[in-house]
This record gives structure tokens, C-alpha cells and sequence, in this order.
């Protein structure tokens, strides 16, 4: 199953913010840092997108896109850590 990497910028946080945080724990997504999350879903970016664009207002901004093994990271922890586990190089 793919993995994801999901960002969010809200204009304005209020009631959206618990929706989509909500949405978010539900995916069993884990939050990498304060509004990036990584998700493993089985579909495509823009389903993900739209599954989690229900909960945004029309100027909040949101990026979700496919994580594949070429990836680099500094100091991220647990989340690094999760990562590493979950994508898979090609061929593995």
C-alpha cells in the first residue's frame, strides 16, 4: 500500500482543524510534524485529497502527494523511523 505525504496550511484554525485531524486519525496517519502527516492508503493522491478537502475551507491549502523510496530526512525521530519501515524500495 502506497504512502503519503500530507500537508496542510489552514487559513484560519477552528472547527476544520478537528475535522481534519479526525479524518487524519482514522487513516491511521502519523503526524511527522506540526502539519505534515504521513498516511498508507490504497487509492490515488487526488482520492486522498478529496476525502480530506471536505474538511477545509475554500482558502485553506493542502498538498498530497506519493512518497517512494528516494527519500532524506534530518533529526525526524519516530516518524523517520515509521517511514523507513513502510516504503518498501523497488524490488524489495
Amino acid at each position: 500500500m502506497p504512502v503519503f505525504l500530507i500537508s496542510f496550511d489552514l487559513d484560519r484554525i477552528g472547527s476544520n482543524y478537528t475535522s481534519l485531524r479526525k479524518k487524519l486519525v482514522g487513516l491511521n496517519a502519523l503526524q511527522a510534524q506540526g502539519s505534515v502527516w504521513f498516511a498508507r492508503h490504497d487509492g490515488s493522491a487526488d482520492d486522498l485529497r478529496n476525502h480530506l478537502q471536505e474538511c477545509l475551507d475554500h482558502n485553506d491549502r493542502l498538498f498530497v502527494g506519493m512518497i517512494n523510496d528516494d527519500w532524506s530526512a534530518v533529526n525526524m525521530g519516530a516518524p523517520g523511523r515509521w517511514l523507513r519501515e513502510q516504503v518498501v524500495a523497488p524490488g524489495d
